[in-house]
């Protein structure tokens, strides 16, 4: 089953990629609908949740795969409601809040990745 999975996960990763950068024409290929102003922001957003939902089931489902599909998501979503903020867009009162909160996660679970990283690390050298 691990390497459907994985198979599977890149399928996952690479649509959330495309629905990422390419929101209006994904949407236009699968519901032959047209998407504008906070339809392509939700789009994006999805499209990066799909891609690290890929992240998460790339190593088989493990808590490591997890950690790293939450790492990307929560990094991925702050830096674009950062940019939908500094742009001047659309921006509501909890704008800010989500990048903060995003931004925080995104640096507990790169410390928690980090620390997994360095123990693997000492692990194989000692």
């Amino acid at each position: 089953m691990k390497p459907l999975l994985a198979v599977i996960a890149f399928f996952e990763a690479a649509f959330g990629l495309l629905l990422l950068v390419f929101p209006a024409g994904i949407v236009r290929l699968i519901f032959n609908a047209e998407l504008a102003g906070i339809g392509t922001i939700a789009g994006r957003v999805a499209g990066i949740a799909i891609f690290a939902l890929g992240v998460a089931c790339w190593k088989g489902g493990t808590p490591e795969g997890a950690l790293n599909g939450l790492l990307v998501y929560s990094l991925l979503v702050a830096l674009y409601v950062l940019l939908i903020g500094i742009r001047g867009g659309f921006t509501g009162a909890l704008l800010w809040p989500v990048v903060g909160i995003h931004a925080g996660l995104a640096i507990v679970l790169a410390r928690e990745r980090f620390d997994d990283w360095k123990a693997a690390r000492a692990k194989r050298s000692g």
